[in-house]
Parts: structure tokens; C-alpha cells; sequence
């Protein structure tokens, strides 16, 4: 629905300067009810009640399972008759019609949009009373503002969640229940404050394996994880710009900045590259081999993922040494999780927990979107892999020749206080204090300066 609001927004803008544009829904009556059964498939819907009563279905109910893709029939219907009527852009999801149009085409677009249901489903089939209009309206969960062109958590979903997570006493036994709970709104309101995201898998991880009766005591990554989502929650309504999602940050986009990444246990190597507009050729920017034995990893094969994804986090890093901020990027590398933790900005493994925050947080302070993710093959990966071996960007030139030029520059990431903060076993939630400490020197660490050193011929690992 967001896609579908910026593009009309952005095409509303070029062909019509200065309209006014205003979102619209519309809710059917009743939803389900609207569909009848057929007289001789009404004995399959007895539903059995207490005292030895039997009730019988007439019509489409709630809590069958059924339902939802019987109704869908009707949704796909309205939706094919309302794209090809009206003048604005529209989406239907399951009873509730939601639409953005010009101001001058609302009424058109919302008698066309009455005229079709009632046509389908009879008179009466929309709750007029809960038609809305206007530059900001809630849908599915959600509100769309027209005006901050962002998407944040409808408010009335933030006080719910807001509640449950407040109710929840950190310092006494839980239940699997409860926790399932919270873990669901972290994860459904994580894709709108990115805040959230690295700290949604340890409310999962702290009820995994675990039997639904009983209680148990929360686990120390639980337990802040919960004390950060009562703050976040709150930020969402008070500071909106800051704690939602752009409007425009859900539509695709072609990335012009690349960032191609190995590991090894002992380093990391890193190619950086830009694509220009319309161009199919990539730029070489630069490179970087990168000594991580400070990680202590030694050959626990375990922590190999973990060592790709803080290699890709340090290159996104490396990005703001060519000016890149702002931008979409697209991650290169032979590790499907790394990548896949680096797209969804969540990770399954609790040796990458503190690696996510690093990378969450970065990617936030300088508007950075991982819009692609590409996996390449262990021989596509070479040149990445030669470096996080201890190759200098020289020794690459026998197979590629742009790694000849004196003058490609190998980035210097100055990242041993990153390091520092990426190790597993930088301890960052066994208290309140340790975790602000580490929220802050990961602040302080996102701005320290990076350096070009030119003249990479020879150039050992920085």
C-alpha cells in the first residue's frame, strides 16, 4: 500500500503540479456475512453448542477457517472492477478498501467504489459511517501521513503494545505465552522503527525449546530487549520522523553503490563499487584486507556467518569514505545467512547479536538501505576471498588488471573499537548500565573518521 501511495504521489506531482492529493477507505458491512451459503450446503456448517444445541450457518462467520479464501473471491473481484474505473490508485484487503486519489477525483472515486460493491454484494453492502477521508488514515495496523510522507504504527497499536510490554514485570518468571506476545509486535512494528530490529530474536530465542506450561525466569537479552521496546514504542508517537519509516522507503531501488565481502576467521576483505545511471560497467572505488584475529575466533568453524556478516557490516561502514550516505547498496558475498541477516537486519545466531545492533544503528546515522543482496559463488568470490587472507589488493592484478592501477586506493577503516563492540563476547545485556554504555560507544563509533591510503601497490593489511 505504501508503494502504491508514493508512486501516485510522485506521478500526481509531474503530471499534476500542485494538486492536492488525500487517501480514502471504505469498510464492507458485515465483511464475511455478506457471502450466503447455498441452501443445500448450509447442514455442512452445524457447529455444535452446549445442552445438545446445534446452531446453523447462513451466511459467511468468523473463526472458520474457510472464510478468509472464500471471501477472497469477492476481494480480487472489487479490486479488478476498481482498478479499471477509478482515477486515483486503490487496494483491497479482505473488508476494508483503501485509496489515494486527487481531491478533485474523490467523489468520483468513492461513488464508483460504492456502486461496485452494492452492484456486487447488494444495497447497503458499505458502512458509510466508516468511510474516512483525509491526508493521514490508519489501515491494516498501520498510518499513512501524507503530509511527513512516512508510515508509522497506528496509535491505538501502540498503546496496546505499549501496555504489554509496560504490564510485563522483567524481574519475575514469564510464560511461553507472554512471551510470544511480545515477540509478535516486536517483529510486526520492527519493520517500521528499524530501531527495533537486532533485539526481536532474543524475545524468540528466550522461549524456544521451551514447554508452554510453567513459568521461567527471562533472560538477560529478553529482559532488555523489553526495556529498550517500552522506550521505542514510545518514540514512535512522540518523535515520529525519527523512530517510523519514509514513506518512499518500501519501494525498490536500483542500488548504485556495491559492496562486495569474504571472511575467513582471521580477516575480512572488502571491494568497494559504483555503478553509475545507465551504466552496466562498475567502478572499482577501492579495497581493504582487514585482521580480525583480535576476535579470537581461532578455527571454531561455528562462527564462520559471524564473521561474514561483521565483514559486511565493516564494508558498509567503508562506504562513507567514498561520500556514500543516503543511498541504497547492494551486498555481495559467498554467506546465504550473512546476506540474508544483512537484508532483513536480524540475525539468528546470538554471536551476531551485538554485530546487528553495530550494523542497525549505522546503517540508520547514515540512511543506508541494503536494497539487494546478490550471492556469489566460492569462485566469484575470489577476489574478496584473496584478500581476507592476507593478500594486498596488488596481488589481485595477475587476474584482474584493474588492481594494477597504483593509484586505487585501500581504505583504512580504523576498526579496532568496531571490533571491539562486534566481539560475541563483548558482554552488552548482562545489566542496564552495560547496555547503554554499549548503545553509546557504538554511537560514538559510527562517527569516527576513515581514511584513504593511496598507492596500494605492496600495501600490506592496514
Amino acid at each position: 500500500i505504501s508503494n502504491m501511495v508514493d508512486h501516485f504521489l510522485h506521478q500526481s506531482s509531474l503530471e499534476y503540479p500542485g494538486e492536492r492529493v488525500v487517501l480514502w477507505k471504505m469498510d464492507l458491512k458485515g465483511a464475511y456475512t455478506l457471502l450466503s451459503f447455498c441452501a443445500e450446503d448450509v447442514p455442512l456448517m452445524g457447529s455444535e453448542l452446549t445442552d445438545g444445541l446445534i446452531m446453523f450457518f447462513l451466511c459467511g462467520i468468523f473463526g472458520w477457517t474457510g472464510t478468509p479464501a472464500c471471501f477472497q473471491v469477492v476481494t480480487r473481484a472489487i479490486a479488478h472492477e476498481l482498478i479499471t474505473r477509478l482515477r486515483g490508485k486503490v487496494k483491497v484487503y479482505v473488508d476494508d478498501i483503501f485509496g489515494v486519489t486527487r481531491q478533485c477525483d474523490l467523489d468520483y472515486d468513492l461513488g464508483v467504489t460504492t456502486t461496485v460493491c452494492e452492484t456486487m454484494l447488494g444495497p447497503d453492502a458499505v458502512e458509510v459511517t466508516k468511510t474516512e477521508v483525509g491526508p493521514r488514515l490508519g489501515v491494516i495496523g498501520y498510518e499513512i501521513d501524507l503530509e511527513l510522507r512516512l508510515v508509522a504504527v497506528a496509535h491505538k497499536n501502540v498503546l496496546k503494545a505499549l501496555h504489554g510490554f509496560l504490564s510485563t514485570n522483567v524481574d519475575a518468571p514469564t510464560t511461553v505465552k507472554a512471551l510470544q506476545r511480545l515477540a509478535s509486535w516486536a517483529s510486526r512494528y520492527g519493520e517500521i522503527c528499524r530501531y527495533m530490529r537486532p533485539y526481536v530474536g532474543a524475545l524468540y530465542a528466550a522461549y524456544t525449546g521451551r514447554k508452554t506450561m510453567g513459568t521461567f525466569p527471562i533472560p538477560a537479552a529478553a529482559r532488555i530487549s523489553i526495556l529498550l521496546f517500552r522506550v521505542l514504542l514510545s518514540l514512535t508517537s512522540v518523535l515520529e520522523r525519527q523512530f517510523t519509516r519514509a514513506l518512499g522507503s518500501f519501494q525498490p531501488t536500483s542500488p548504485q553503490w556495491i559492496v562486495e565481502f569474504d571472511a575467513s576467521l582471521s580477516g575480512v576483505g572488502i571491494l568497494w563499487f559504483r555503478r553509475e545511471p545507465g551504466v552496466s560497467n562498475e567502478i572499482l572505488l577501492g579495497g581493504c584486507s582487514l585482521d580480525i584475529t583480535s576476535l579470537g575466533f581461532g578455527v571454531d568453524s561455528s562462527l564462520q556467518n559471524t564473521a561474514e556478516f561483521i565483514a559486511g557490516a565493516l564494508g558498509v561502514r567503508g562506504l562513507s569514505a567514498f561520500g556514500a550516505s543516503h543511498c541504497s547498496v547492494e551486498l555481495r558475498g559467498d554467506s546465504i545467512s550473512a546476506l540474508t541477516w544483512a537484508k532483513k537486519s536480524k540475525v539468528r545466531s546470538a554471536t551476531a547479536s551485538n554485530a546487528a545492533v553495530f550494523f542497525a544503528l549505522q546503517n540508520m546515522a547514515l540512511d543506508i538501505q541494503i536494497a539487494m543482496v546478490t550471492h556469489l559463488s566460492s569462485e566469484e568470490n575470489w577476489r574478496a576471498d584473496m584478500l581476507s587472507r592476507g593478500s594486498c589488493l596488488a596481488d589481485l592484478g595477475n587476474r584482474d588488471s584493474r588492481f594494477l592501477n597504483p593509484m586505487l586506493p585501500v581504505v583504512d577503516l580504523r576498526a579496532d573499537r568496531v571490533l571491539q563492540l562486534c566481539d560475541p563476547s563483548h558482554d552488552s545485556t548482562s545489566s542496564d548500565e552495560k547496555f547503554v554504555q554499549f548503545w553509546l560507544e557504538i554511537q560514538t563509533a559510527i562517527l569516527d573518521p576513515i581514511n584513504l591510503v593511496r598507492s596500494c601497490i605492496g600495501n600490506p593489511r592496514p
